[in-house]
């Protein structure tokens, strides 16, 4: 009875500290974006999930070097991957390849674990970063699979609905869930999930936008129009065989405030930084926005 009562409060207590207060609902800002530097990308990559952190290693004489790096998903069954990729390259360093039956989809870094989700069930895998070979199995409560962050001290997951997840970082369960909406309308096929400065991003699937989302709230505090950026991607490959699809993939390095974003077989990854419309400017098309940005 001692141990129901504890877990009980533990309950509590986490669903307390992962939710904020919440934010009254404005009208979201618009921001558009310009390019500040691209960079070389696998087109072979189905990209799901984009974490920054840098890779560092030390000499004989422990000085540490370190390089602008990431650690990636990737999808489609036989071709799923878990890689540790340089920025400056775009080749993969390390590489972990899943079972032929498993779709990689998002992928969180969390403390020295790394957690990715698979598509079209809740079974996700937990790597320590220092061995990509060796990896666990978890479950979570979920049905499906789609984007993964975290905050800190819980996991963020999505699972293609109108719903965010926030879940236990150690056993998987679940704390508590939000519902993304815009004006009054559930936002759905949440993709691609970043935290970035107390807010989740997310990529809306088969759009070039990304959701600004108050974790407390659900609520869109702000639209980031991303057109033009595949057409860049497409351009860039058009000397190679590739199948460039839809933008994916969010990766925020809170160091410096770089933002970093690509797509599903795109030959570049590209930073951006994002620029909001003027007031005025903004409401004139927010609407128009919405219809772009939610089914």
């Amino acid at each position: 009875m001692v141990g129901g009562i504890l877990l009980a409060a533990t309950a509590v207590y986490l669903a307390l500290a992962q939710a904020p207060e919440p934010v009254a609902a404005a009208n979201p800002k618009v921001f558009v974006y310009e390019t500040v530097k691209e960079y070389p990308h696998d087109p072979t990559a189905f990209t799901q999930g984009l974490e920054f952190e840098p890779r560092c290693t030390k000499d004989a004489k422990g000085v540490e070097t370190c390089v602008d790096a990431f650690w990636e998903s990737t999808g489609m069954r036989g071709e799923s991957q878990l890689r540790r990729v340089d920025l400056a390259t775009g080749q993969a360093t390390h590489q972990s390849q899943l079972p032929n039956e498993d779709f990689g989809e998002g992928l969180s870094s969390f403390g020295d674990r790394l957690v990715q989700l698979l598509w079209l069930t809740n079974k996700v895998y937990i790597y320590p970063k220092g061995d990509l070979t060796t990896r666990t199995e978890g479950r979570t409560p979920l049905r499906d699979g789609w984007g993964i962050t975290s905050n800190g001290s819980a996991l963020v997951v999505s699972d293609g609905s109108t719903m965010l997840h926030w879940l236990h970082p150690d056993t998987l369960q679940s704390i508590r869930s939000v519902q993304v909406t815009d004006g009054g309308k559930p936002v759905r096929y949440l993709n691609e999930l970043e935290w970035v400065n107390g807010e989740v991003w997310a990529n809306v699937w088969q759009t070039e936008c990304i959701a600004r989302i108050d974790p407390a709230s659900g609520h869109v505090r702000g639209w980031m129009l991303l057109h033009g950026l595949r057409a860049q991607a497409i351009q860039a490959g058009r000397s190679q065989n590739t199948r460039i699809d839809v933008l994916n993939g969010i990766a925020h390095d809170p160091a410096t405030g770089r933002v970093f974003v690509t797509g599903k077989y795109w030959p570049r990854l590209f930073e951006i930084r994002p620029k909001a419309m003027p007031r005025r400017a903004a409401s004139a098309r927010l609407e128009n926005v919405r219809q772009q940005c939610i089914f």
